[in-house]
């Protein structure tokens, strides 16, 4: 006996649209966007406009197997995908999950309206999963300034989404985003007791090491470290390798006062994806022989 297996696939009978809201990375900064989609007949194709090249390529893979592992059948037919505006650098796998919503929306799989006022980011994985990305807080904070109270977001970036005061639903797979709109009732069971305690074991973070370490030194270096960290001066250490530069700078936030809420949020911003909230200043170790450009971010605008 012979056994075959079928993909079951979507016909599209007439000319359909639907957008979504989201936002893409600029600095540390986010910039409102909208993802527009239109599935109509025709030879079937899948084309996406204002996306980098390398991007479009991945994103139709993985949108495409994500819509499939939720159970449903990828549209047959002529589709197209635009992100505007065209202005602004749009190279984020973040993406990929409003672009799922919206071709799910235009063929009548997902509630147009709601996903047409609820923005979204995350990227996809083959198997539907929704992975956590960079930038979430600013994404988050730039679709809340739009006007957005309700944001779908990763599980995994949600403690970090809290921060803009905005609603964040969590979710781990597509099916639940489309549970989600097509029902707001039922809303994804994530348990988020692990995100508080890092949120708040970040408050007071153990990781530095303190100052008594610093030893065999003059007393005027343990001095200027102190004066420098009171006064909020800036510093420069010279020494040859081994006379201890990286260790007395490793320690040197541990003497730091914490960050207000607002200077933790620009740091959180720098540093998003390693930590919800960082009430700390962060040692940042760059290698010896790195040029302008990879000290400031390492691209022509600059991401961390």
């Amino acid at each position: 006996m012979t056994t075959s297996t079928s993909t079951v696939t979507s016909t599209i009978s007439d000319k359909r649209t639907a957008t979504t809201p989201c936002a893409s990375i600029h600095g540390l900064h986010a910039v409102p966007c909208t993802v527009s989609v239109t599935l109509e007949r025709g030879l079937p194709s899948f084309d996406v406009a204002g996306l980098g090249e390398a991007s479009v390529r991945e994103l139709r893979v993985r949108v495409r197997a994500a819509i499939s592992a939720a159970g449903h059948g990828f549209p047959v037919g002529r589709i197209t995908v635009s992100v505007n505006p065209t202005g602004v650098r749009r190279d984020s796998t973040a993406f990929d999950l409003p672009v799922a919503l919206a071709i799910l929306a235009a063929a009548g799989i997902a509630d147009e309206g709601a996903v047409a006022r609820t923005p979204s980011f995350g990227e996809l994985s083959l198997d539907g999963s929704v992975r956590p990305v960079r930038g979430a807080i600013s994404i988050a904070e730039a679709v809340r300034d739009a006007g957005a109270t309700t944001c779908i977001v990763p599980s995994d970036n949600g403690a970090e989404a809290d921060l803009s005061g905005i609603e964040a639903l969590r979710i781990r797979h597509l099916r639940d985003a489309i549970a989600f709109l097509n029902d707001s009732d039922q809303r994804p069971a994530v348990n988020a007791v692990g995100e508080e305690a890092t949120l708040t074991a970040s408050r007071y973070p153990n990781a530095f090491s303190d100052m008594s370490d610093i030893r065999a030194v003059p007393d005027a270096v343990r001095f200027t470290l102190e004066i420098a960290a009171a006064g909020q001066h800036n510093i420069l250490l010279v020494g040859g390798p081994g006379s201890g530069k990286t260790m007395m700078a490793r320690r040197l936030p541990g003497i730091l006062p914490p960050l207000t809420s607002a200077e933790s949020l620009n740091v959180t911003r720098a540093a998003s994806g390693l930590d919800p909230l960082r009430w700390t200043v962060f040692l940042r170790s760059l290698r010896d022989a790195g040029c302008d450009l990879f000290i400031v971010g390492g691209a022509q605008i600059a991401q961390r």
